[in-house]
C-alpha cells in the first residue's frame, strides 16, 4: 500500500526571457522528483541547489534590479558582499549596479562556498524546495474535460472533411464534483461519462486528447480526476477550490491540426488547492492577488485575443481601441490613469511593457491596485464552489 505522506521537490517557474530577464511566475511550481523520507528529498533538493548555483545567474531572474534577488538594499548588499571576501562591482553603489556583468565575469573563479554566499543574499529567488505531501489531506475533484468545437479546426487527414472531430482544450475544464477519496472520484468519474454518453449523439466522432493521441467516443476523456491540497477541515457539503487563470497561455498545437490563433488565451485555469469554506478561500483569495500584482504585468496579459498584441502597443499604434473588461476603452483607461495624482508620475504608453517592473517598487501597493482596477479588471484567480459527490 502506498505511503500516505510523500515529499516532493519543486522548482519555482519562471517566465521567457525578456532582455535577459526571467519573471518569477508567483505561486507556480513543477514537482521535479517524489521521495518517501524527508531526508531524501533534502538532499536531492540540495544537489539540485548546488547546480543550480553554478549555472544559474541569479542577477538574471526574478527582475532587472536587486529589489528583486534580495532584501537587502544595495549598500546593505554591497557591504554583505565585501564581509565575505567578495569584490563588489565598482557600480555597485551607482543608481545602475551591474551585478549580471559581475556574475558572469567572476562565476568561472568562484568556489562553491562563494556562490552560496552571493545565493544566501539572494532570499527572494527559492529556485528550489521540499513540500509534504499528505494523501490524507487532499482533496479529489473530477473536471469535465473541455473541447474544441468541430467547426473550429480544420481537418487535415486523407479520411475526409466528413469525418466528425473534438480536441481537447489543454487547462480548460469545469469542477463538477469534490470527493475525499481517489476511490470515490474515480467512480464518479466513470458513472459521470456513461451518463453524458447516454445523453450524447456524438457516437462516431474521433476525439484528440491533450497530447495529441486519438480516442473513440466509448473510450474519449470526457473527464478526469485531479488532486489538490486541502487545507483545513473539509466538513461541509460543497468545498470552495482556488483557482489560478492563465491569462497568456500559448496557442495549442496538435499533430494534423490547425486550430485558430486565440485557442487557449486566457480561458486556462490551474487548480491549487481546496478550503472547506467561503470565507477562509476568500481571504487565501485576497493576499495570492496581492502578491502577484506586484510581480504580474497586467500591459502584457491583456489585449486582442485574436491578434494577440498586448494592451500598451494598441495605444502606442494608435489602434482602434478595444474594450476591456470593465466596460472602459484603451483610450479612456490611459486617460484615468494619467488624472491619477502620484508619485512618481504615471508611466507612458511606450514604457508600459518595459518600464512597469522598474516602475512598480517604487508604487504602494494601494496605488497598484488602482492600476489594475483600471486597465485589467480581470481575474488573476477564482474561488468555485464545488459540491461534495
Amino acid at each position: 500500500m502506498t505511503a500516505p505522506i510523500r515529499y516532493l521537490v519543486r522548482r519555482q517557474e519562471f517566465a521567457p526571457s525578456v532582455a535577459g530577464v526571467q519573471r518569477v511566475l508567483p505561486e507556480k511550481w513543477a514537482t521535479v522528483a517524489t521521495f518517501a523520507k524527508p531526508a531524501d528529498a533534502h538532499a536531492e533538493c540540495a544537489k539540485l541547489l548546488a547546480h543550480a548555483r553554478r549555472t544559474l545567474n541569479p542577477f538574471q531572474l526574478g527582475g532587472p534590479s536587486l529589489f528583486y534577488q534580495t532584501s537587502l538594499p544595495p549598500y546593505a548588499f554591497h557591504d554583505y558582499l565585501l564581509d565575505h571576501g567578495l569584490t563588489p562591482p565598482p557600480t555597485a553603489l551607482s543608481s545602475s549596479p551591474n551585478y549580471v556583468f559581475w556574475w558572469v565575469k567572476n562565476n568561472r573563479t568562484f568556489t562553491d562556498d562563494d556562490r552560496a554566499v552571493v545565493w544566501r543574499a539572494c532570499d527572494k529567488l527559492k529556485v528550489f524546495d521540499v513540500t509534504e505531501e499528505d494523501d490524507r489531506q487532499a482533496a479529489w475533484l473530477v473536471v469535465e474535460n473541455e473541447w474544441l468545437d468541430e467547426n473550429r479546426a480544420r481537418y487535415f487527414d486523407s479520411e475526409g472533411p466528413d469525418q466528425r472531430y473534438r480536441v481537447q482544450v489543454a487547462e480548460r475544464f469545469e469542477v463538477r464534483e469534490v470527493h475525499r477519496s481517489r476511490r470515490d472520484a474515480s467512480r464518479a468519474e466513470q458513472q459521470l461519462a456513461a451518463l453524458l454518453r447516454e445523453e450524447s449523439e456524438d457516437d462516431g466522432v474521433l476525439y484528440f486528447d491533450a497530447e495529441g493521441k486519438n480516442h473513440e467516443w466509448a473510450a474519449a476523456p470526457l473527464f478526469s480526476v485531479r488532486k489538490v491540497p486541502a487545507v483545513g477541515d473539509l466538513n461541509g457539503s460543497s468545498a470552495f477550490v482556488v483557482a489560478r487563470r492563465r491569462l497568456a497561455d500559448e496557442p495549442t498545437s496538435l499533430p494534423r491540426w490547425e486550430v485558430w490563433e486565440q485557442l487557449g488565451y486566457g480561458n486556462g485555469r490551474e487548480l491549487l488547492f481546496a478550503v472547506g469554506d467561503g470565507e477562509s478561500a476568500d481571504g487565501h483569495l485576497v493576499e495570492m492577488v496581492r502578491k502577484a500584482r506586484r510581480t504580474v504585468n497586467p500591459f502584457a496579459l491583456i489585449g486582442d485575443e485574436f491578434t494577440r498584441r498586448p494592451l500598451a502597443t494598441h495605444a502606442v499604434t494608435d489602434a482602434e481601441p478595444d474594450e476591456l473588461p470593465n466596460g472602459l476603452s484603451v483610450e479612456d483607461a490611459f486617460a484615468t490613469l494619467r488624472r491619477l495624482d502620484t508619485t512618481p508620475p504615471p508611466p507612458d504608453a511606450d514604457d508600459l511593457l518595459a518600464g512597469w517592473y522598474d516602475q512598480v517598487v517604487q508604487w504602494s501597493p494601494e496605488f497598484v491596485d488602482v492600476i489594475w482596477g483600471t486597465f485589467a479588471d480581470f481575474r488573476l484567480f477564482e474561488v468555485v464552489e464545488v459540491p461534495f459527490g
